[in-house]
């Protein structure tokens, strides 16, 4: 009998001990769920009682920096300000001053591509004028009537300085002209004819006009 009561003595000890010792663990636990606010004396407002720090807006500097920013291609040089410098100015309503206009327009027409303008020049009386594709790729990839002879010209910034125009008889010109490539001196003694048709100067000759020289029916004496 006296076995029976120790025995069940020492099971109501053993399960108090494991009451208590559960009663311990369940206490810690609500500790460690305990909100923040209350740890730090009760302080109230969104941002403490969630901890989280507000979100930061990325600096303009961040923004401009050399990974962000876009590259643009350089412009492109328009043509020369100036297209024709004469070396003295003609008189008024001469054939010297009809001459410097048309080979301003010339030139013009070579700084703009303008390769319908540039065969507008040409006299009329070649039989076999190129087509406007030819005089491109003259000009664009064989420099016209100067690219083989002369370094540096390019039709874009091509312009002619201290023009000189002399008129032979009524219907033959020579310009000659200092060749600048913008601001850049190219070469010098350069030279363009001229012909007089109908009361209009043309250019009279080069590759750029004709190929292969060949006139018109009743040009031949002219």
């Amino acid at each position: 009998m006296s076995i029976k009561i120790r025995l069940f003595t020492n099971r109501i000890g053993l399960g108090l001990i494991l009451i208590t010792a559960l009663a311990l663990a369940l206490a810690a636990c609500a500790t460690d769920d305990e909100p923040a606010s209350s740890k730090t004396g009760g302080s109230t407002g969104s941002s403490s009682s969630n901890g989280a720090s507000p979100p930061t807006l990325e600096s303009e500097s961040s923004l401009l920096s050399d990974e962000n920013v876009i590259l643009t291609a350089t412009p492109i040089a328009g043509p020369p300000e100036i297209a024709v410098t004469p070396k003295e100015q003609p008189e008024a309503g001469s054939d010297e001053e009809e001459v410097l206009n048309v080979l301003e327009k010339q030139v013009r027409a070579l700084n703009n591509s303008d390769w319908n303008g540039f065969s507008e020049l040409c006299h009329p009386k070649f039989l076999n004028p190129p087509k406007e594709a030819v005089i491109k790729h003259m000009w664009e990839e064989l420099g016209g009537d100067f690219g083989y002879f002369i370094s540096g010209f390019t039709t874009a910034g091509y312009n002619a300085r201290n023009v000189e125009v002399t008129i032979h008889g009524d219907a033959v010109a020579v310009a000659k002209f200092e060749m600048y490539n913008y601001d850049d001196f190219v070469s010098d003694n350069i030279s363009r004819s001229w012909g007089k048709y109908e009361g209009v100067w043309y250019q009279d000759g080069g590759f750029s006009c004709t190929t292969d020289f060949a006139l018109k029916d009743g040009f031949e004496d002219k």
